[in-house]
């Protein structure tokens, strides 16, 4: 009989624990009834009020009485599982070698990119929007580095293909960081 003393007052212990927390909350955020009346006229109503303020709380209220012993087992797995959950590595995409069509300068980019808009929409500089991107990726390269184009195909999540093409530094034969010029949905891609 002593157990079920000791289960009912840490119960009540930890329902008040959870009360107070509630209206500590409630006080830092503000009450804000008359803005949720203005909201929702139902709100003022006796059987709204009823079931708001006395039904739903002593449902919660006796439902966590009884089962605290698995919400504070819950919370406990929750902390212990959470450290060792490793993130989910994404493949991420690199230009391959086999994926390098032609090697260009910048002037030949800049003069193949270069945004001309009739409407005066995009700015007339190479890569449009994207001209902050291409200064990036020029500030990046390194005297040895070569910028050639590329095609590749890509598989997102195993549903579909992309073709993605643009440009990628080339620093001792291997490719490096890249810019994307175009992200192509390829229906008829054929996985590996």
């Amino acid at each position: 009989m002593i157990y079920l003393y000791a289960y009912a007052v840490i119960g009540l212990l930890i329902l008040l624990g959870f009360y107070g927390v509630h209206k500590l909350h409630a006080l830092k955020i503000g009450y804000c009834s008359d803005l949720l009346n203005a909201l929702n006229p139902r709100r003022q109503s006796f059987y709204y009020r009823l079931f708001n303020d006395y039904v739903i709380p002593s449902l919660a209220g006796i439902l966590m009485f009884c089962v605290w012993p698995i919400a504070i087992y819950l919370l406990i797995l929750q902390l212990l599982c959470k450290k060792k959950v490793k993130p989910i590595k994404k493949d991420c995409f690199k230009v391959r070698k086999s994926d390098l069509l032609e090697n260009f300068n910048i002037l030949q980019i800049e003069s193949l990119e270069m945004v001309i808009d009739p409407l005066n929409i995009s700015p007339q500089v190479p890569f449009g929007y994207l001209n902050k991107v291409w200064l990036e990726f020029l500030s990046k390269l390194d005297s040895k580095d070569e910028i050639w184009s590329f095609k590749s195909k890509w598989n997102v999540r195993r549903i579909h293909g992309e073709i993605k093409t643009g440009y990628v530094s080339v620093r001792y034969g291997q490719p490096n960081f890249y810019i994307l010029t175009s992200n192509i949905r390829d229906e008829n891609y054929q996985l590996n």
